[in-house]
């Protein structure tokens, strides 16, 4: 019995973090679209990739939360 209703909250888990790993993504793919769009001609490839890194983490965090 109890491992029925381990199973099942692992299965719920799983079915409600999903979606917002996928949205995360997304956001995430437009976030270093924009990114790379904008800052192309101005930073070093080293600058922007850790610019990426910092907005795609406050997307991703912002998203969570709400």
């Amino acid at each position: 019995m109890f491992y029925e209703k381990m199973q099942t909250f692992m299965v719920l888990r799983i079915f409600t973090i999903h979606p917002v790993a996928a949205a995360c993504a997304e956001q995430s793919f437009t976030a270093v679209k924009y990114l790379k769009s904008y800052f192309r001609t101005t930073m070093t490839e080293e600058r922007l990739n850790g610019l990426a890194v910092m907005c795609t983490f406050i997307l991703c965090f912002s998203f969570i939360l709400s």
